[in-house]
């Protein structure tokens, strides 16, 4: 039954409802206005202070630090999965090998764009195929080393592809030489090879894949007319990236002086090298004096006085050795059996005379109260000594060093605690800024690779242009290929892409974006030296992807590498290598019993990105050499050309002659002086 209010009540309802509507909205818009102030007053003292920096910072680090457990454990299951894996692969196809290198790019690679490296030299006189056949034959494909093993056991071996992964198929006897030095022609779409369409005919051979059911390699021999005077000839090596990652000479490519004046961008630890090189000196010599004297082997009657700390030594020097042997000896495949351990074990306990019941009654009698009373008075001098002595030698060790060893140590040690602060955060920012969407993100690689390079140009004229600009010679290079980067995105009406950078003999990479909002050569010269500058001063991001390139494959199973690839690469278009053969220093070389004079190197890009750029250096000349996909660069050749425009428009803007100037007058440093960037592909702190 319904309940009606007298008149009363329902005017009162009706006039004071309103009024705590608006006592409600007071309220809140109080609240507003107090956490308007309150974040004001925020930024107001993080502007000043910096602590909200700091605190990303913190929880950075933190995060960091809570996710080692975690990357413990996936590189524990990792490296399980993988060993089963092998073992599977090995039943179903007892034939093939699988790869036991995974790395970031074969992660990358895909059935159509598999990472071809390509090396293209340039030889003066008459081409000879069988001469070539021969030298190839017998100081690269049979060489041999001291025990009379092949040195590259992987040239006869067929790479397949197997569930996915790379796969190693051994039949050393179907092996041709006639299959991987063959002899280009001499004509290219109806016309004579020479210096003006050589481009073309070396860029539609890198094109086309390699023969099937062969090994991954390939050197066409490129005759080129230039008269009966002055024979000559290119020689293009094609192979795969882990046959290239094997070859210690292709590595070699990748060393010399490139230019980056007094400051690299990663400085090496000098100081933290020599300490750790000494230290080691030390305990190795300190362990061996202990095996002098406690080792049975050596002689000495150590197990003769049951002592704990003597029986201690003892265990640990057969544990040493017996892991010392099975590693050595033993192949991967029975590292997870404990027989091969135990054995190991057994073969050092018998060699010591040393059996599980004479084990037992040794301890038995060490236990005893006065060897326990002789065993904790020795330990109390040893504590005391060492205590006194430490001091002392850790002074005398910097004394024989270098008079300003410790303090450049402490100033490397406070570097790398910077960069173990700042790289957490520096990371994440990057991997999760706000980027712009790629304008052809729907348009997928076709794989076929385009090759082009530019005209020589001198290097002279670089450190000029650098001298009269206050930079270095690499900044110069870099302003003149990312010009040439931004104008070609242009003209083809594209966004300008951020740019990678790989520095020589790095593993890491840097990102530099083109200068969009210069007009001039000098105004993108400033930009990059801006840019590297800044690098220079926080030189995480650089350290950061080093370590994942590296090591990102040992924590995570190679599908889930593939995609953070696809996704990551999505945002750099380019990518930069630097290219200085040392064996072409002085503009020249012999190989083969050839002269060569000029060689130029392509690293295919990776994942989604569509072109690969390296600048070369071979004597005192520079070129610009450009890899890209066919599909997304069809006019490659218009890059070079602009790259060499804009090097001479700096060099017009700044009145700097390419002829009949003098040099520079500083003399270039010595070889064992030039500061190189850090390499963490071979050791974790230096070169």
């Amino acid at each position: 039954m319904p309940v009606h209010l007298p008149q009363s009540t329902r005017v009162h309802s009706f006039i004071f409802t309103p009024v705590k509507r608006r006592r409600r909205e007071r309220r809140s818009s109080l609240l507003l206005e107090m956490a308007a102030r309150g974040e004001w007053a925020v930024r107001a003292a993080e502007e000043k202070t910096g602590i909200g920096k700091l605190a990303m910072h913190v929880l950075a680090v933190a995060a960091t630090f809570a996710l080692i457990p975690f990357l413990l454990i996936s590189a524990i299951g990792v490296a399980v999965f993988r060993r089963l894996l092998r073992w599977l692969m090995a039943q179903f196809f007892p034939d093939l090998e699988m790869d036991l290198s995974p790395s970031v790019r074969a992660a990358s690679d895909t059935m159509r764009n598999q990472a071809m490296v390509a090396v293209l030299a340039h030889f003066r006189g008459t081409c000879d195929l069988d001469f070539v056949k021969g030298k190839i034959l017998e100081e690269v494909v049979e060489r041999r080393d001291e025990d009379g093993k092949q040195l590259f056991p992987k040239l006869k071996t067929v790479l397949t592809i197997k569930w996915h992964m790379y796969m190693w198929l051994h039949k050393p006897e179907a092996f041709n030489i006639d299959n991987h030095v063959v002899l280009g022609s001499r004509h290219f779409r109806g016309r004579p090879l020479s210096e003006g369409n050589i481009q073309d005919y070396v860029s539609d051979i890198v094109s086309k894949g390699m023969p099937p059911n062969a090994p991954p390699w390939q050197v066409v021999l490129i005759p080129v007319s230039g008269g009966a005077n002055s024979p000559s000839f290119y020689a293009l090596l094609r192979l795969h990236h882990l046959l290239a990652n094997e070859n210690a000479a292709l590595r070699d490519l990748l060393a010399g002086d490139w230019g980056w004046g007094d400051r690299p961008v990663v400085p090496r630890a000098h100081a933290t090298a020599s300490i750790f090189n000494a230290a080691a000196t030390s305990l190795r010599s300190a362990w061996q004096r202990l095996r002098a004297e406690k080792d049975p082997v050596a002689g000495n009657k150590s197990l003769h006085m049951p002592l704990l700390d003597t029986l201690a030594v003892v265990l640990l020097i057969i544990v040493t050795d017996s892991v010392y042997a099975v590693l050595k000896t033993e192949p991967w495949i029975k590292l997870h059996q404990p027989k091969v351990w135990l054995h190991s074990l057994r073969v050092q306990a018998d060699r010591r005379d040393l059996t599980l019941r004479k084990f037992l009654n040794l301890t038995f009698q060490a236990c005893f109260p006065t060897h326990l009373l002789v065993v904790g008075v020795r330990l109390l001098f040893a504590s005391v000594r060492l205590f006194l002595q430490g001091p002392l030698l850790l002074l005398q060790l910097v004394r024989d060093q270098k008079s300003n060893l410790l303090g450049e140590f402490i100033r490397e040690a406070l570097f790398w605690m910077r960069v173990a602060f700042e790289a957490p955060l520096v990371v994440l920012k990057e991997l999760f800024a706000n980027v712009r969407k790629p304008a052809r993100a729907h348009q997928s690689l076709c794989g076929r690779k385009l090759v082009s390079w530019s005209e020589p140009v001198s290097f002279q004229l670089v450190e000029r242009v650098a001298l009269a600009s206050d930079s270095t010679p690499a900044e110069v290079l870099l302003a003149s290929a990312l010009n040439a980067l931004r104008d070609y995105f242009h003209r083809q009406g594209l966004m300008a892409p951020c740019t990678s950078v790989q520095p020589p003999g790095a593993s890491g990479v840097f990102v530099l974006p083109p200068p969009l909002a210069a007009q001039s050569g000098l105004a993108s010269l400033r930009e990059v030296k801006r840019h590297v500058e800044a690098t220079r001063r926080q030189p995480a991001l650089v350290i950061a992807s080093a370590w994942f390139k590296k090591y990102l494959t040992t924590f995570m199973p190679s599908p889930l590498v593939t995609v953070a690839l696809n996704c990551l690469t999505r945002r750099y278009a380019a990518t930069i290598m630097t290219c200085a053969p040392e064996v072409l220093r002085s503009g020249q070389a012999s190989l083969w019993g050839y002269r060569m004079d000029n060689v130029l190197l392509w690293r295919p890009p990776q994942a989604n990105i569509s072109v690969s750029l390296c600048v070369v250096r071979s004597g005192e000349n520079v070129r610009l050499a450009m890899m890209a996909d066919q599909g997304t660069w069809p006019h490659q050749a218009a890059l070079p050309a602009s790259f060499l425009a804009h090097l001479k428009e700096m060099a017009a803007s700044l009145r700097v002659q390419s002829r009949n100037s003098t040099p520079r007058n500083s003399p270039p440093p010595a070889p064992a002086t030039i500061p190189a960037l850090l390499r963490l592909e071979e050791e974790s702190l230096v070169d």
